[in-house]
């Protein structure tokens, strides 16, 4: 099996949608997806199906295939407030937490913008 992930990690929202103090990436995600390629599966990261990653190849090399997809482009709405410094999508900020967090540089999960609004 071939998971094609267009993220830098797989993972898909367990690993960047969920706050890391709620799902522990290295004690419970990264021990399954180390396990699961254990197992004999595939991960390919950064992987953006008809991006760089031509659809033709599931025709191709698999004899099945199975599509789940997450929406990346988030909702602006017209809410009082969302203009405000330190106000983010949810995900712009989950993604960028998660990777410091991943990078060790837990430090650097406050944006600027963020700390200005919590300080």
């Amino acid at each position: 099996m071939t998971v094609f992930e267009r993220a830098d990690r797989p993972g898909g929202l367990l690993m960047y949608g969920i706050p890391n103090m709620k799902l522990d990436k290295q004690e419970v995600l990264l021990r399954r997806l180390n396990l699961m390629e254990r197992e004999g599966i595939k991960f390919i990261c950064n992987a953006n199906v008809g991006d760089n990653v031509e659809p033709q190849i599931f025709l191709k090399e698999f004899s099945a295939t199975v599509i789940c997809t997450g929406a990346t482009q988030p909702r602006n709405l017209p809410v009082e407030g969302r203009d405000l410094p330190g106000v983010h999508f949810a995900m712009e900020y989950l993604t960028a937490n998660t990777k410091a967090v991943m990078a060790g540089k837990p430090e650097a999960t406050r944006s600027t913008r963020a700390t200005r609004m919590w300080s």
